[in-house]
């Protein structure tokens, strides 16, 4: 109840406590009343912070009566509703809960302050609410709320980020640590992060290693975030040689390709050297009777190519 409530209830009782016997008890009636001493309404951008400076006055008025009517004393509990978004921390000397006490006087003042940041928040005004409640220490009297609301004005949300990704990529390795791979990744409303299945960072230009691997850019704000999947497959030195099957190469010719290719697989380097020398060997004396030379102009400078990768 606010004191003028409770003062005008009370009157006929302070009254009557005149007229009554000095062994009637005395009881006691508590209000609050919280208040903004510098103003309800602000604006705060994203990473500022604003303190709002509250007065909490809390009464109590002498009444006669029923012994349980009230208390000599009261407990006061202040409880702040921070808005999503903000972080909202009490600042000062004040502590709750508190206890009032009669002796203190009819009148009391209590200071508080709350520290209001802005962490993230963007678009509609919101609403800082901080109740305080004043409850007697005994009797039957029930407590009494006071809330005061701040409203706080925000900036304009961005608009939701969107992201696109270079879809699925495929080289051929360069060394036996696999291939530098550059790709592009288009964003707005924030800088993409990409990040591989293990959850490391990548870049474009990034050394990939052989085999498959799934990369997830994300890009993120205020107002949500959007992400993009694509995979990077290198291919393995093996790989490479066996797009030469099938090509129209003399048999002879695609056996010995084959052959080093399984043994590069199977890590024996220095003999898939040696059939690709054999290889090398034959294609030269073929080119122009059972290899065409067209052909050969193509296979034979890749295969040399790969076999130095291979470590030939």
């Amino acid at each position: 109840m606010k004191f003028l409530r409770v003062a005008a209830a009370l009157a006929p009782a302070f009254a009557a406590f005149t007229l009554c016997s000095s062994a009637q008890a005395q009881t006691y009636a508590w209000g609050v009343t919280k208040s903004i001493d510098n103003g309800g309404t602000f604006a705060l951008a994203q990473g500022e912070s604003h303190t709002v400076d509250y007065n909490l006055l809390v009464v109590n008025a002498l009444a006669s009566g029923d012994p349980a009517d009230g208390s000599a004393t009261a407990t006061v509990t202040d409880e702040i509703t921070c808005p999503a978004g903000f972080t909202c921390t009490r600042v000062g000397a004040t502590t709750f809960p508190l206890t009032v006490a009669v002796a203190d006087g009819s009148f009391r003042n209590i200071g508080d302050s709350i520290r209001v940041t802005n962490d993230s928040a963007c678009g509609d005004p919101v609403t800082l609410t901080d109740s305080a409640t004043v409850t007697p220490n005994g009797g039957i009297r029930p407590p009494e709320t006071d809330t005061t609301d701040s409203t706080i004005s925000l900036p304009a949300c961005p608009e939701a980020p969107t992201i696109t990704g270079p879809g699925d990529i495929t080289v051929d390795a360069t060394s036996a640590a696999g291939a530098p791979v550059t790709f592009t990744v288009t964003a707005t409303g924030g800088t993409p992060v990409c990040e591989d299945g293990d959850g490391n960072i990548v870049v474009s230009g990034d050394m990939f290693p052989i085999g498959a691997t799934t990369v997830t850019c994300t890009v993120t704000n205020a107002s949500g975030s959007a992400s993009t999947s694509f995979i990077v497959t290198v291919r393995a030195i093996p790989d490479q040689l066996d797009d030469f099957l099938g090509v129209g190469l003399p048999h002879s010719l695609e056996v010995k390709l084959e052959h080093a290719s399984d043994l590069l697989a199977a890590g024996y380097i220095a003999t898939a050297c040696n059939i690709l020398g054999a290889f090398q060997q034959e294609g030269r004396m073929q080119t122009g009777h059972q290899l065409d030379p067209a052909l050969a102009a193509v296979v034979l400078p890749a295969v040399q190519k790969i076999g130095e990768l291979a470590g030939c």
